[in-house]
């Protein structure tokens, strides 16, 4: 028999990134609820399409906090849902081609604080690189000692999260149900993860192609590499699992919530190196240009989703601030 308090921490870490999913849904469904009393004040015999839904108001007042709907226009009113669709498609499509073009141009508008980041970056994955085999052995060696045991242990209970045919058809199942029913933060979030995944997919792509790094279990070391035949770097997941910690880290917005969120990515980590799948330099590479991506995308969604301006609602003794939120 084992240790029972080695049991329950076990237990205890293991039941941990439910409960980080656990608060990300009742986040969402809060903020749904929230949405649905807006449109309870604004209901018209004819229900609002999709479209109307994008667009928020949050009114700010000396006196007064209260929310509504932009005005609509009858037109918008009666679109029919294809039209919608088609809109809210091609929107989507607009957006991925500017943020295409946005990450992969970056390079060209690093400054010097950038450059000096990018040094201390690649010095860390430097000594990584050239102590991969040491730390992988450490790990491994110390693979059944606590606390790296339980560590372990939960990295592989939540290790299908990085495998990317997997969550995806998650997270497409879930944005395609949000969008029908009209839950758009939620909407908001699948796509932008989406998005996120199909970057860094792309970015993994041409480096188990171009790089061929083969994989610890090989037993080649690390420091053979396969052209279109090593699977090791980067990690992909790493790069699928990350994103999704961070973008719910950045919508529910306090600190413990990303504290469990970016642990449990990193138990996943550790869990990738002690089952000989990537050498350490691999999942610190795949995390460094995943944040960067995701971190880059957050900053331009979320700066065109709010807009201030002023307004009186209508009314000549009453002015303030609108904060225009779109989703």
């Amino acid at each position: 028999m084992g240790d029972p308090r080695i049991a329950s921490i076990r237990l205890v870490l293991a039941l941990t990134w439910r409960l980080v999913l656990t608060a990300a849904v009742l986040s969402f469904v809060c903020d749904a609820a929230f949405a649905v009393d807006c449109f309870a004040e604004q209901q018209t015999a004819k229900a609002p399409s999709i479209t109307d839904r994008l667009n928020w108001q949050l009114r700010i007042h000396p006196q007064v906090f209260t929310t509504s709907l932009k005005s609509q226009s009858a037109d918008t009113v009666d679109r029919n849902v294809w039209q919608t669709f088609t809109h809210d498609v091609s929107y989507a499509a607009g957006t991925f081609w500017s943020d295409t073009k946005h990450i992969y141009s970056s390079p060209a508008r690093i400054n010097t604080r950038s450059a000096l980041w990018l040094g201390g970056i690649a010095a860390v994955g430097g000594v990584l690189y050239a102590f991969d085999q040491e730390i992988l052995d450490a790990l491994v060696r110390n693979r059944h000692e606590f606390p790296l045991k339980q560590v372990v242990d939960v990295g592989e209970e939540i290790e299908w999260v990085g495998d990317g045919n997997v969550i995806v058809r998650y997270i497409i199942a879930t944005m395609g149900a949000s969008y029908l029913i009209g839950l758009d933060p939620l909407t908001s979030v699948t796509a932008e993860y989406l998005e996120t995944y199909y970057l860094t997919s792309s970015i993994r792509q041409i480096g188990l192609t171009f790089v061929g790094r083969t994989r610890p279990r090989i037993g080649e070391g690390p420091y053979n590499f396969e052209f279109d035949e090593g699977g090791s770097f980067p990690s992909g997941h790493m790069s699928n699992f990350l994103p999704l910690a961070k973008i719910l880290a950045h919508r529910v917005n306090h600190w413990a919530f990303s504290t469990l969120a970016y642990s449990l990515v990193a138990t996943t980590g550790i869990q990738r190196i002690t089952s000989f799948n990537h050498w350490p330099s691999d999942v610190y590479v795949s995390a460094v240009y995943s944040w960067v991506i995701v971190d880059e995308l957050l900053k331009r969604h979320w700066d065109n989703k709010v807009q201030v301006a002023p307004s009186n609602l209508g009314k000549t003794d009453t002015s303030g601030l609108i904060l225009v939120w779109r989703f």
